[in-house]
């Protein structure tokens, strides 16, 4: 008779996925930006200091500002300009630019 050997049987883990994963029954899947937010800073030639950066100036828009900006807006889309419908849009919200130039002083 030959002689008999055992050999011991081991189990492997599943291995791990890679790429994707599945997208499960009715829930929507989570989606999460890419990008960093880095605050917007002014860097000094003086010891190297940093100082944060003024926002975008703002006006008080009427209601006349809200309606032209509309008009313009729609005026855009119709005609395909991008353009009018990008001013339109900014004249809405008051970050056209309007009354940003101020009238020097003139000393007599």
């Amino acid at each position: 008779m030959a002689p008999t050997t055992t050999t011991a049987t081991t189990t492997t883990a599943p291995k791990a996925k890679v790429g994707r994963p599945k997208k499960t029954s009715g829930a929507e899947p989570t989606r999460r930006s890419t990008r960093t937010i880095t605050p917007r800073t002014i860097f000094s030639t003086s010891a190297g200091v940093t100082k944060p950066k003024a926002a975008p100036r703002k006006r008080k828009t009427t209601v006349k500002d809200k309606v032209v900006g509309a008009a313009k807006k729609v005026k855009g889309t119709i005609t395909r300009k991008p353009a009018v419908k990008a001013a339109g849009t900014k004249r809405m919200r008051g970050t056209d630019g309007r009354g940003a130039k101020k009238a020097k002083h003139i000393k007599a």
